[in-house]
């Protein structure tokens, strides 16, 4: 299953220049008299954080007629293609030929692959992979309106390709004959963005699976332009990303109920366009999507999975669940295709790909044998033992810089969700992280072997989810009153509120308190041994666990906040402002100006002094003495993640936010 974490040494250059020059003053978007430092010593560690990860929801199998064996085409998360001959092990990497990235693909009758692109060029992108070359496709037609991104695509019964895209909600249609693009539908559901899922049935007919704000099944006959609701009302919930299967005349699509966190199998006929029945699945917990749910084996068959790693072939049209295959070694979030000869089941998960017998057995899993590329840091952590954890952008994995050895480690999956780590915490000797998608936690202890699960033996050990419709940890983790760490998150695409939670790591027991702040997200957070103070919504709140309530509460422009001695500083506007924790009242701390201060980045060091990024420089700020300082050498080089090591370095990532650095200041 998961691989060791690979080990590799920085090769990047380190220049290390110091110099003590006197100090100059001068103005900086203000009449703030600030000291400009010349000397310290300023670093660039490189492109260190490498990983690798399949977009899993694009793989498809289809046949090489010059290797004569079937192909796994899949796109990953460096903007390429990957074709893995998983009979032999090999992988060779097709950069997309516009920027981009794939949400979803499809292999037609002709074997070849198509795919629509978003988050870059919204276009649509076909591949040959027996002659491993893309084939030109005429770019979408200027004036379409914007679209941000083409969710899916599918091929009609005659030949053409259809594709949906968001945020307009509209179906379109490309002709392989004359080349062109016809708009079908300029809005399929006025009450959803994202047309997350297309597949071809009855007749020629295109069924949609809509996401995000309510979840409904449409269906558009090409014959005669009649676009038609199939979905209750009682099933017209929020969150939902699965592509339909169609066999026949029936479509089968899984619906998830959050609230009772109970997930069914739905039938629906594709000839009268309509739903017929459900049914539960009452051992599937923490439901995934990402087409994660529905198997395609051959000869029409359908199986749907019923559990982690537990699937049962449908029995249609009584929807009637039969024996299927049970796979070994599985995880939740995990794809699965049936290769054509009946005897393969090919599937995949984070960064591996894996191959187990078509009647059930255990997964063989492997790496791609394709090297990890550079990746954008999403976040820093400054350890106690002298390291500096980072997580990647997409990939949910982690990465740990030694700067004594300049080594650097690069790991596999933190947790079974796709996403990232959006924030990290230490307390007592665990690294504890909070992960998108469906906001994950994890226990990480560096001291001990890298073997991830949710055993209380793994490391990182998945704690679970915060549940409650929470999915995006945008507000980071962070320690809180009482050794209890608090986790900021948003809601799940659709709902309403989000919450911060209060961890106890003793126990994991979890508190979650949603819709405190207008939106309900926190997204700032700071904490002194009694109370935890937010920002969220434009919110200032103070929150005592004791109570168990919100006992202060402000509307004002805030940002990122930190707690030192009896101050509270928080950042609003372009000001510094203390908060007198006794009297409960602000006060600007007056010659302090910070411009574009990214989030969670105001900090203190053990002398209480307060450290910050203001328009991408570090500066440093004594509160009592009214004094900024900001250190020419970081000028324009610091974007984000500010975090420091016990030896009083700071660490932060480069403006592309691909490369790490650091900086030690002359004064300290």
């Amino acid at each position: 299953m998961l691989q060791p974490p690979a080990t590799t040494r920085c090769s990047v250059a380190l220049a290390c220049i110091i110099a003590t020059l006197p100090r100059v003053l001068v103005s900086v978007d203000s009449a703030a008299a600030q000291g400009i430092v010349e000397g310290g010593v300023f670093r660039d560690h490189g492109r260190i954080c490498r990983n690798f990860r399949f977009y899993w929801p694009t793989a498809q199998l289809t046949f090489d007629r010059h290797l004569n064996r079937e192909l796994l085409l899949v796109v990953d998360n460096a903007g390429r293609l990957l074709a893995v001959d998983f009979a032999t092990g090999t992988t060779a990497a097709y950069p997309l030929p516009v920027r981009g990235s794939a949400w979803h693909a499809k292999c037609v009758k002709d074997g070849t692959l198509w795919m629509g692109l978003g988050f870059g060029a919204a276009e649509l992108v076909r591949f040959d992979p027996s002659r491993r070359a893309y084939l030109p496709v005429t770019p979408r037609p200027q004036g379409a309106g914007p679209v941000q991104m083409i969710c899916d695509v599918t091929e009609g019964i005659d030949g053409q390709i259809y594709y949906a895209t968001a945020p307009q909600a509209q179906l379109w249609r490309y002709s392989t004959k004359n080349k062109q693009h016809q708009l079908l539908v300029n809005r399929i559901d006025n009450g959803n963005k994202y047309p997350y899922c297309l597949t071809t049935g009855f007749g020629g007919r295109i069924f949609i699976a809509m996401a995000s704000d309510q979840d409904r099944l449409w269906c558009y006959d090409p014959d005669d332009g009649t676009l038609i609701n199939m979905t209750p009302q009682r099933f017209q919930v929020p969150g939902h990303w699965e592509r339909p299967v169609t066999a026949g005349k029936w479509i089968l699509y899984t619906w998830h109920d959050s609230g009772l966190d109970q997930v069914q199998l739905h039938l629906y006929d594709g000839e009268q366009r309509k739903f017929i029945k459900a049914i539960p699945l009452p051992e599937y917990a923490h439901y995934t999507g990402d087409n994660s749910n529905l198997v395609e084996l051959p000869g029409g068959r359908v199986a749907v999975k019923v559990a982690r790693g537990r699937f049962r072939e449908v029995r249609l049209p009584e929807l009637v669940l039969e024996p299927g295959f049970d796979l070994k070694d599985a995880h939740g979030q995990m794809l699965v295709r049936a290769a054509s000869d009946g005897k393969t089941l090919v599937t995949g998960w984070g960064q591996e790909y894996g191959m187990a017998p078509a009647h059930g057995g255990r997964v063989r899993w492997r790496l791609p044998d394709t090297e990890p590329t550079p990746h954008a840091i999403f976040a820093l952590h400054g350890h106690q033992n002298g390291r500096v954890y980072g997580s990647a952008e997409v990939g949910n994995t982690i990465f740990w810089f030694n700067p004594t050895t300049g080594e650097t480690t690069n790991t596999g999956q933190v947790t079974d969700t796709s996403g990232e780590v959006y924030g990290f915490c230490a307390h007592a000797d665990k690294i504890y992280m909070a992960s998108y998608t469906w906001a994950v936690l994890t226990a990480y202890d560096p001291a001990l072997p890298w073997r991830p699960g949710e055993a209380a033996t793994s490391n990182p050990r998945t704690i679970g989810r915060i549940g409650h419709d929470q999915y995006r940890p945008v507000g980071g983790i962070h320690l809180g009153p009482g050794g209890q760490l608090v986790i900021g998150t948003a809601p799940n695409y659709g709902f309403q509120g989000g919450a911060f939670t209060l961890l106890d790591p003793s126990t994991d027991r979890l508190r979650v308190y949603r819709n405190q702040v207008p939106g309900g997200t926190v997204t700032e957070f700071a904490a002194d041994d009694n109370l935890l103070y937010g920002y969220g919504g434009g919110e200032f709140f103070i929150f005592d666990p004791e109570m168990d309530k919100i006992t202060y509460r402000r509307r004002m422009p805030g940002g990122p906040m930190v707690s030192v001695a009896d101050k509270l500083y928080i950042v609003s506007n372009k000001a510094l402002l203390s908060f007198d924790l006794q009297r409960r009242c602000f006060q600007t701390v007056e010659g302090i100006s910070l411009v574009g201060v990214p989030r969670h980045c105001l900090k203190t060091d053990p002398r209480g002094h307060l450290w910050a990024i203001t328009n991408r420089t570090l500066t440093k700020i004594v509160p009592e003495t009214q004094q900024q300082t900001l250190f020419a050498k970081t000028r324009g080089q610091a974007a984000a993640h500010l975090t420091a090591t016990p030896d009083g370095t700071w660490w932060f990532s480069s403006p592309d936010k691909m490369r790490l650095r650091s900086f030690r200041s002359p004064m300290d």
